[in-house]
């Protein structure tokens, strides 16, 4: 899956976490869109992937994935006033790699990514406008989520379409994503970073 559908997936799980587990959902947000850029080992052995490469098989931060996973679990069950920053990492990841495995086994089909995309868009949106009790709120993070698949999904048009870029012969395209998740991260901490955005149940 392609990091604008990583980036809206994350928000729309993180806003179901914080109403469950009654953590602050903009610390759960921006939690689970710091995990996406365990994309950044597509830069190793970007040379054998032609954008549709299975990431299990290839890339070693999702080949090894249950051993991070494993780490922040432990941690977490030995360091009780951890606990929630650790097991919600090690969710955030295994979100991530469940969507990974999801596009691979679909082949990177365009037509089925699209409308993959088009359902669990609509289903995160829905989740943001549900959890959040600020409407008005919830509109503009679920406006921040469809800018993000915007911004996300036209950069990768313009490098495959426009500039012509074959992805196995580019290093730079491989480093985009991860730093435009991570800008688009700082992005969103920093448009809400000073709200009341509550998600407690009424």
């Amino acid at each position: 899956m392609y990091m604008g559908d990583h980036i809206v997936i994350s928000i729309g799980v993180a806003a179901i976490a914080s109403r469950v587990l009654k953590l602050p959902f903009l610390h759960v947000a921006v939690l689970f869109m710091l995990a996406n850029l365990i994309d950044l080992d597509h830069l190793i052995n970007y040379h054998l992937d032609d954008g549709t490469a299975n990431s299990m098989l290839l890339h070693p931060l999702h080949m090894y994935s249950t051993y991070i996973i494993s780490t922040f679990l432990l941690i977490g069950l030995i360091r009780p006033k951890a606990r929630s920053l650790c097991w919600l990492f090690s969710a955030a990841i295994s979100l991530h790699i469940f969507l990974d495995a999801v596009s691979a086994m679909m082949h990177y089909e365009i037509p089925s990514l699209l409308m993959t995309s088009l359902v669990t868009t609509c289903l995160s949106c829905f989740a943001v406008y549900r959890c959040l009790n600020n409407k008005k709120l919830a509109k503009q993070v679920i406006i921040f989520m469809l800018g993000s698949l915007v911004i996300c999904n036209l950069e990768l048009v313009i490098a495959v379409y426009a500039l012509k870029i074959v992805p196995q012969s580019s290093f730079c395209f491989w480093l985009v994503p991860p730093f435009l998740s991570l800008i688009l991260t700082v992005i969103f901490w920093k448009l809400f970073c000073h709200r009341n955005i509550d998600t407690s149940c009424r």
